[in-house]
């Protein structure tokens, strides 16, 4: 999931003219960038989903970093946030359990991880990732619930999930998870 906090505020900013206008010129840019067989949705407001199977190994940080730099690239020029924060995880997100999750699921548990890397980026005021990856021997049944959000919060807490990210702060997303 990734935000892109120009997309939040080029309406505001520019006028409704001109924001639509930059909003199609970074559509067609953004889709130029894009590898079949990836894709990109535009999920809400700021927010992008982007689909990359996993043909080629890559690291969050190489991904992260190849994101950061097509929102560098769309014309710089233009003066426009150029912050990025991504949330990332890997799906099957529970390594031996294809089912235990489903896209919706998944969906939350990139929200919470996309809302992780944009506290960190608001209290530092430049990009942030964040990866959420579950341990390889994760029981699904600590996510099975109706409260997928509250189970992915207490198994980060318990460890079942890692929190990588650009800020290196675990016990500070702990506080961020604790606080919501």
């Amino acid at each position: 999931m990734i935000d892109l906090p120009f997309l939040r505020n080029m309406y505001l900013q520019n006028g409704y003219k001109s924001g639509l206008e930059l909003e199609r010129a970074f559509g067609e840019f953004i889709r130029n960038k894009i590898e079949n067989p990836a894709r990109i949705y535009h999920f809400s407001d700021a927010n992008l989903l982007y689909i990359e199977p996993s043909i080629k190994p890559r690291t969050a940080e190489s991904l992260f970093e190849e994101i950061q730099s097509w929102v560098d690239e769309f014309e710089p020029n233009r003066h426009i946030n150029r912050i990025v924060r991504v949330g990332m995880a890997n799906y099957p997100f529970l390594p031996r359990a294809y089912t235990a999750i489903n896209d919706k699921e998944l969906l939350d548990i990139l929200l919470i991880a996309t809302h992780m890397a944009r506290d960190v980026s608001m209290k530092e005021s430049k990009s942030h990732w964040v990866y959420l990856k579950a341990i390889d021997n994760a029981p699904a049944a600590s996510l099975a619930t109706e409260d997928i959000r509250q189970a992915c919060r207490t198994a980060i807490k318990q460890g079942l999930i890692k929190v990588h990210s650009s800020s290196q702060n675990e016990d500070g997303f702990k506080k961020i998870l604790t606080s919501e």
